[in-house]
């Protein structure tokens, strides 16, 4: 990459732009569309020479790495020649900031206010459409319409133009289903789990809102799903704690799943054990 100003005062039959010399950096991108500008920040799917891809945040001559393990995974999975076909775009709501990254078969979804406040592990996920099969996010090539104050995304699966509802999490009205994995829990051997209570924020579903919990001794293989009621439309500060889920034998972690026209937001996980 490099970074150029311009100069008017060059000699006749030279270029006007001249190349920054300490801002020129040995990275690139893998394909024309693999960039995004957020916050005056170059986001870019892309490395080094003797790097595989990764993503990258480019700004004054200096890149940083923002992804995680979990995402380089994700995208060590194509060849360059597929990755050269990702479109990234971004989209800034309410102050969240985020960079969406249309893989072939998957749709990243990095959030960088919480990247910038917490760490970019925490800041990354992926978008899908379907329940109980991971297909790929039907919305795609965003643009803000000021006159309805909302985002068009065109539909890449009925190729139509649709509105992102702020309000919904909704796909024409079909429920979608959002799954969340704990990070997992070590130094609890031969301890009991006494309880455990979701922070978030009940009352403002339409519809009775009820969530699946599963454990995971290696954060892998799933035990039974168990639902439970977390919210009701109107029926505010209540709280969501299960009880008593036995012994651990040693690391667990849990595992959350929903399917809902409605969204809803963990903020938080407390476990207390003895």
């Amino acid at each position: 990459i490099e970074w150029f100003y311009f100069n008017p005062n060059v000699p006749v039959g030279t270029s006007v732009l001249q190349v920054i010399q300490n801002k020129t950096m040995t990275i690139g991108i893998v394909g024309t569309h693999c960039k995004a500008l957020l916050d005056e920040i170059f986001f870019i799917l892309g490395g080094r020479k003797d790097e595989s891809p990764s993503i990258h945040a480019i700004q004054g001559g200096q890149s940083q790495n923002v992804s995680n393990r979990e995402i380089d995974k994700i995208i060590g999975k194509y060849t360059e020649s597929q990755l050269s076909g990702v479109f990234m775009e971004a989209r800034v709501v309410d102050r969240d900031k985020f960079i969406i990254i249309h893989l072939p078969d998957e749709t990243l979804l990095y959030n960088h206010k919480i990247a910038q406040e917490i760490g970019v592990d925490s800041a990354w996920s992926y978008v899908k459409s379907g329940v109980d099969t991971d297909e790929v996010w039907r919305a795609k090539f965003g643009v803000f319409d000021p006159r309805a104050a909302k985002w068009i995304y065109g539909d890449i699966l009925e190729n139509k133009l649709a509105y992102l509802d702020q309000q919904s999490a909704a796909q024409y009205d079909d429920p979608v289903e959002c799954i969340c994995y704990t990070p997992i829990i070590s130094g609890v051997e031969s301890l009991s789990i006494d309880q455990f209570e979701i922070e978030t924020i009940p009352g403002y579903a339409t519809i009775d809102f009820t969530s699946a919990f599963s454990m995971s001794y290696d954060g892998v293989i799933y035990g039974k799903e168990y639902w439970n009621l977390i919210s009701k439309p109107n029926e505010y500060n209540k709280r969501y704690i299960a009880r008593r889920l036995g012994y651990i034998r040693k690391d667990f972690n849990f595992k959350f799943r929903f399917v809902s026209p409605d969204k809803m937001a963990f903020s938080g996980l407390k476990v207390d054990v003895s």
